[in-house]
């Protein structure tokens, strides 16, 4: 999602100065506004999905930070290892 919503921004980038070139306008047009909330949208998606999951040693599959064990497989992760 991040990587997506990089791209997503840059494109958006490159279309403002293309059209800056062109026109020499600096009002960006309804698509290109579009494309950075969309990709500011996924940016912030990205990042909560990254802070509220871990990742299972065992079977790699991503669940919820509070969970104790994981859902796929019943790894039960241990509280005692963070100092």
């Amino acid at each position: 999602m991040i990587g997506g919503s990089i791209i997503l921004f840059v494109t958006a980038v490159i279309l403002t100065d293309e059209s800056q070139a062109v026109t020499k306008v600096a009002a960006l047009t309804p698509w290109q506004n579009l494309l950075a909330i969309l990709s500011i949208v996924l940016m912030i998606v990205g990042v909560y999905f990254v802070l509220s999951s871990k990742t299972c040693p065992i079977c790699r599959e991503k669940v919820r930070r509070a969970e104790p064990e994981c859902k796929y497989c019943g790894y039960i992760f241990k509280l005692a290892s963070r100092r």
